[in-house]
């Protein structure tokens, strides 16, 4: 079932006290007793199964009410006190940058190594033995070499793992970019056969209605095409994803699907010939920019988008960008409700870590809260050392009062009932509303009325989250809220 939305009210304001916090009390060092400072986490995740917040990183030790313990680039939160994932018995050293659940049990990737007994190493992949918490190798080790595989990818959940990278060899198979991983066993992808340079390496490999898409940096493919970013499989072979120019500056970072849609983040602009400015969609027919995108005017060639997740039927993108939308979002997060981009009351530019971009790294959602990470030391006047959650009213709700003008604010605009199988009505009508427009969840108009009913009946609509917009005579938007049908 659909969460139930909440802040629906297009001029609910944000209370005082709305703000992100520091989780618990800790110190997050290189080295007992280190400069926090020093610090790199790069995700954040949130694991319902465990039921813990995990963070992936570069970092040694977690202090916890003055208390060291072993991280090693991995701690969990369990909702009052930090600690290390597993024990270290055979310990992870370098950077932990990923986390995911594949059939049930907990893997990790990056660029760590780890040192299991007899002397050997397994290089950037590793499975959680969740008996005696101990991180294991796969069937086969991923060997310790100058190119390896260093990432899982399971996009739009698959009954198969691949793991990507640099051209490497795995359980004694040929080289190659791709392999695929069933739970139990690797297998050679036979889709890829690229013959790229040494430094080439792929990101993600996914579907998406029946076509076989890759994303990375490719050179010399022997398919016709050279440095490649984005490609395809089709008719028997690789292609450049149309709608895309053959190569640019930067890299697709992320990847999802969501109600049939096909999402990219990364560097790219439209300036290059890509279909948006740092992130765009794919309806199955045609690509399209979302509005303006994500940027940074005083330095173009410096910004991207970096990480996508879904809350509340939204889609928040980190990165290291300053606008959103054309507008100035103080950098690194905002949101696309489907109509337009939304920004967090923070500023998340004011105290960065030394040498470093102001960039919101990662997102993740955990008990129904947001969480972020990034390169940031302090919010709203507050120590948070890179990790910080969300507090205050649903973040909806600041979007919306942004869009909205000649309203009252003690009688909001809502729409009710929501969710709504059948008939929904509205309070709190702006003065002036003479039109009334309902958008789904990637803005594309579905009703657009020439006048204001009573009420709605929207039994006819596929199931899932719309915007309603209350119009003036010419067009100006006086008032918008979300509901959702079942």
């Amino acid at each position: 079932m659909r969460p139930i939305l909440t802040g629906l009210c297009a001029l609910a304001l944000l209370p005082a006290s709305a703000q992100w916090q520091a989780i618990g009390t800790p110190s997050i060092t290189t080295s007992a007793g280190g400069d926090p400072d020093m610090l790199s986490v790069r995700r954040v995740w949130g694991d319902s199964i465990m039921d813990r917040l995990l963070l992936g990183g570069q970092f040694e030790w977690i202090t916890h009410d003055g208390e060291p313990v072993l991280g090693m680039g991995q701690a969990k939160w369990d909702g009052t006190q930090w600690d290390s994932i597993a024990t270290r018995i055979a310990p992870v050293a370098g950077t932990t940058l990923g986390f995911l659940r594949f059939q049930g049990r907990l893997y990790s990737y990056g660029e760590f190594v780890q040192m299991l007994d007899g002397g050997a190493h397994n290089k950037s992949i590793a499975r959680l033995n969740e008996d005696n918490a101990v991180w294991e190798p796969l069937e086969c080790l991923n060997p310790d070499t100058g190119h390896y595989l260093r990432r899982l990818v399971n996009i739009a959940p698959s009954d198969t793992l691949y793991a990507t990278g640099y051209r490497a060899s795995v359980c004694g198979y040929p080289n190659n970019y791709v392999f695929a991983y069933d739970g139990s066993a690797f297998h050679e992808w036979p889709l890829c056969q690229l013959q790229g340079a040494a430094d080439d390496r792929v990101f993600h490999v996914f579907t998406f209605q029946g076509i076989w898409y890759m994303t990375g940096h490719l050179i010399n493919s022997g398919q016709g095409f050279q440095e490649v970013r984005f490609i395809r499989y089709i008719n028997g072979a690789w292609e450049v994803v149309p709608g895309w120019p053959s190569a640019w500056y930067g890299f697709i970072e992320d990847v999802s699907i969501h109600n049939d849609t096909l999402y990219v983040c990364g560097e790219f602009s439209e300036q290059t010939g890509a279909p948006g400015n740092n992130i765009a969609y794919f309806d199955g027919t045609a690509w399209h920019a979302m509005g303006e995108g994500l940027g940074y005017p005083s330095d173009p060639m410096g910004i991207g988008a970096g990480r996508m997740r879904w809350y509340h039927g939204d889609l928040y993108v980190t990165g290291r960008y300053s606008h959103a939308g054309g507008e100035d979002r103080h950098g690194g997060l905002a949101w696309w409700n489907g109509e337009q981009w939304c920004g967090f009351p923070s500023v998340f530019e004011g105290d960065v870590m030394p040498g470093t971009w102001p960039e919101v790294r990662d997102i993740a959602v955990w008990r129904d809260s947001l969480y972020i990470c990034g390169s940031f030391k302090n919010l709203q006047n507050q120590t948070v050392h890179q990790v910080a959650q969300w507090t205050g009213a649903p973040p909806d709700a600041d979007c919306l009062f942004q869009g909205v003008a000649a309203n009252d604010p003690k009688v909001p605009f809502c729409v009710h009932p929501n969710p709504s199988e059948g008939l929904v009505a509205w309070s709190g009508m702006p003065a002036g509303a003479e039109r009334v427009r309902v958008c789904d969840v990637l803005g594309r108009a579905v009703l657009d009325l020439r006048q204001v009913p009573a009420q709605l009946d929207v039994g006819s609509f596929a199931p899932g989250t719309y915007a309603v917009t209350m119009l003036a005579r010419d067009g100006m938007r006086l008032a918008m809220a979300r509901f959702v049908k079942r």
